[in-house]
Order: structure tokens, then C-alpha cells, then sequence
């Protein structure tokens, strides 16, 4: 929370999703939440299902299932901070590489939640990450999808890919990635714009 809050005053709610998908939040200093807290923001970090720290059945509730129902993990922190008598009612959301998967799946399955989106980095199409991504990438994406290549469960893929609900989105979107990305292709944010503009 912004440091000194006043009384009656409302201020925009900020969900933060980590990236990494089995990693976790975690206590410590984190600079960049801190900042946006400065600047008014109520910052919400969720551990979202498939987060570690949680026991290894919650861990694995991703497995083969990745950024489909955990979309809905950070519309519920969306809610959550909607339902705070300290919260505006806007809320934004944000998040880097899984957590940009994560920003873009939120906002697929109900945009109504969100004033404004930035997935930086993310993945939105799996069968197209293991296509361009690094060796590492393609281990990834395979032991996420259950051990299937994308020629093997191509409905898996399709499922879990958000690129495939962007006709769904109303939430304005800032939309970052680095050109020289290895392991979440630079070309993942260029089809996603390619995808929106079709809308």
C-alpha cells in the first residue's frame, strides 16, 4: 500500500503477476512494486495456482493447463481489489516473461476486470514458442504440456495459447518484448499484434 494513505481517499489497484510460472513471489525487497506503492498504487503480488511454496499438489494444478485457469487467478485479485473500500475501482495489470503470459490470459478471460494490461515478454502461442524458442524453451514448453510436441496434442496447445481469445480483449494493452529474446521469442509479441489488429 502507498506508504501514507489518506483517510477516505481511494486510490487504482495494480495485480501483479511473477514470472517464472512455478516460481513464487517471495518475501524480500521488491523495487519495482515498491515504486508504484509510492506513486499511489494498491499493489497486489498473487501466487497463482501453479505458484512453489504451496506443496507440490498446487504446484503441479498448471501442469498441462498452462495460463488457462490461472487467467482466472489474477481476474480474482482483480475482484479482490475492486472489493476494497480503499480501492478507485481501476485496476491494472503487469507482469514480465510467465507473467506476461499470465497479464494476457487474465485479460482473455474477462478484459471487463482491467483498465489497462502490460504482458512484457510473454508467450501466447506455445506451438510457435516451440517452433522459434531456444533448446531450453522447447524442453520447457514439452514437459509443461505433458511431455506432447505440438504435432502431438495440438489441442492442448490451441487451448492453452491466449493468442487464440484476443478478439475478446477491450483492455488497452502496452505491449513490450526484446528483439534478441531467445527464450520467449521476440516473435510471440509480433504475433500478437499481427492478431489484434485483426480485431
Amino acid at each position: 500500500k502507498p506508504a501514507h494513505m489518506t483517510a477516505g481517499r481511494k486510490y487504482p489497484g495494480l495485480v501483479e503477476v511473477h514470472g517464472g510460472g512455478t516460481n513464487s513471489y517471495g518475501n524480500g525487497f521488491h523495487p519495482l512494486e515498491q515504486y508504484l506503492a509510492k506513486q499511489g498504487y494498491l499493489v497486489l503480488a498473487i501466487e497463482y495456482r501453479g505458484s512453489s511454496g504451496y506443496g507440490r499438489a498446487f504446484q503441479l494444478l498448471s501442469w498441462g493447463g498452462w495460463a488457462a485457469d490461472q487467467g482466472w487467478d489474477a481476474v480474482a485479485a482483480a475482484d479482490y481489489l475492486r472489493s476494497r473500500s480503499d480501492c478507485s475501482g481501476k485496476i491494472g495489470i503487469y507482469g514480465g516473461s510467465y507473467g506476461g503470459i499470465m497479464t494476457l490470459a487474465a485479460v482473455t478471460r474477462d478484459s471487463s476486470k482491467f483498465q489497462a494490461a502490460a504482458p512484457f515478454y510473454g508467450i501466447y502461442d506455445w506451438a510457435a514458442a516451440f517452433r522459434d524458442g531456444d533448446r531450453l524453451m522447447k524442453f520447457w514448453v514439452v514437459m509443461g504440456m505433458k511431455g506432447f510436441k505440438p504435432d502431438e496434442n495440438p489441442e492442448m496447445y490451441d487451448r492453452d495459447s491466449t493468442i487464440r481469445f484476443v478478439k475478446d480483449i477491450t483492455t488497452p494493452l502496452l505491449i513490450e518484448h526484446g528483439e534478441l529474446d531467445r527464450r520467449a521469442p521476440y516473435s510471440q509479441s509480433l504475433e500478437l499484434v499481427a492478431a489484434l489488429k485483426k480485431y
